[in-house]
């Protein structure tokens, strides 16, 4: 992760301090050598939404089809689709169960 990091650093020319984790995967070993990397903010692929509070190194997201129809985006913006997903996962938290 460190360096990766650095390696983004150094195509950029400054520092990167915003991650998403690769394929979603993560875990506190993750999230602690990100915050010792001075990463503020990880982006997971967990289904959900985010509020004051929520945990900078777990932040959610609301998917979003690029070919919506107005319906479909209005479910999906609804957590219609979400909710479906917790269903078909089998988890309430919004983090996919890894196998």
């Amino acid at each position: 992760i460190a360096g990766s990091k650095e390696v983004v650093e150094k195509l950029l020319g400054r520092e990167v301090d915003v991650l998403a984790y690769p394929n979603g995967d993560y875990d506190e070993e993750c999230i602690e050598i990100l915050k010792e990397s001075g990463v503020r903010l990880a982006r997971s692929i967990d289904s959900g939404w985010n509020q004051v509070g929520s945990d900078p190194h777990r932040l959610k997201v609301t998917g979003v089809s690029d070919d919506a129809t107005l319906t479909k985006l209005i479910t999906e913006l609804a957590g219609i689709s979400m909710y479906i997903q917790y269903l078909v996962y089998g988890s309430f938290t919004g983090r996919k169960n890894r196998i």
